[in-house]
């Protein structure tokens, strides 16, 4: 959870909801609710995911296929 303030008066709570299947490991979700507070509010939300992120970082996942990404 975070709260944004907008102004004096109103703010922005953002709830997000993560999860990951253990039966499938290229299975997740992503939730994310938007409440306002106090003020009412217009939101434009933009989302996208960047395919090209990789764990090379970490050693013991350097050997593994690296490509977590697929259309569904």
């Amino acid at each position: 959870r975070t709260r944004y303030r907008l102004g004096p008066d109103g703010s922005l709570l953002v709830r997000q909801s993560r999860l990951v299947h253990l039966g499938d490991p290229h299975l997740a979700a992503l939730r994310t609710e938007f409440t306002t507070e106090g003020a009412a509010l217009d939101l434009d939300v933009e989302a996208a995911l960047d395919g090209d992120v990789t764990n090379a970082g970490v050693a013991r996942y350097r050997d593994l296929d690296g490509r977590h990404l697929t259309d569904v």
